[in-house]
């Protein structure tokens, strides 16, 4: 894997994504991107801060703007892609969604343009869906499927919000030579934008797709006869059916 081979070649692979990426999709800074994913930028977000030896963490609840301020020269600051009441992070207590964030790891840049080139397709011409934003996270890739509005997170709507994520996941991480599994949960939260990675190098920030409609992404990884309820909308919605 990508992440046991020695430094310089992982650097080296790091920089090639860059060039790929740069190639394919539109570097844009943190700020352009937390913007576009959350809209406004006072509004407050539980930071996770992971503490010294990474043996822990802690929660630290930021205006979105001076958390993009703060990550810059830090490798120690994570963020996911809902708000929460409470500041308190967990399912039950998810506010909003606003992106799927899938984690690519151990990604080598031959697998990134082969993709990008077969516009996000696999080499066997299976459509997946191509995200909005991917950044450049070292060995690994997070990206970011960002919805065209805010989807709250209703006990109606949580079961399906996560199996759409789970289905995202596994597919976006199985279809392609040489990576493995990755499944967090909807909420989960990564190294920031715009900030370091575990290596200290700055994690770059791509435009690559177009925003969802979640239900045509829930369509697109196998739950065509879903409906997420928006704001407006009466708490009512089909589960989604388990895979047999």
């Amino acid at each position: 894997m990508l992440q046991d081979e020695k430094i310089e070649y992982i650097r080296e692979q790091y920089e090639e994504k860059n060039m790929v990426l740069r190639q394919f999709g539109e570097q844009v800074s943190a700020w352009t991107m937390y913007e576009d994913i959350f809209g406004d930028m006072e509004q407050e977000f539980p930071v996770v801060i992971i503490d010294e030896g990474e043996s822990s963490k802690h929660i630290l609840p930021l205006p979105l703007h001076e958390a993009v301020e703060r990550a810059e020269s830090r490798n120690d600051m994570l963020l996911g892609g809902c708000s929460y009441f409470n500041n308190w992070i967990s399912k039950k207590s998810a506010k909003d969604l606003y992106t799927f964030i899938i984690d690519m790891d151990n990604v080598y840049s031959g697998t990134l343009l082969n993709a990008l080139q077969d516009d996000w397709y696999t080499a066997s011409g299976k459509y997946l869906p191509k995200p909005t934003y991917i950044v450049n996270s070292g060995t690994g890739l997070h990206l970011y499927f960002v919805l065209d509005e805010p989807i709250p997170n209703y006990i109606t709507s949580r079961e399906n919000i996560d199996r759409v994520y789970r289905s995202l996941a596994v597919q976006q991480t199985t279809q392609r030579v040489y990576l493995r599994k990755q499944v967090q949960w909807f909420g989960q939260d990564f190294r920031m934008a715009g900030g370091l990675n575990k290596y200290d190098w700055e994690n770059t920030v791509f435009r690559i797709g177009e925003k969802w409609d979640i239900d045509e992404l829930a369509k697109a990884v196998g739950f065509p006869d879903v409906h997420f309820v928006r704001y407006g909308e009466k708490r009512t919605q089909k589960p989604v059916q388990k895979r047999t």
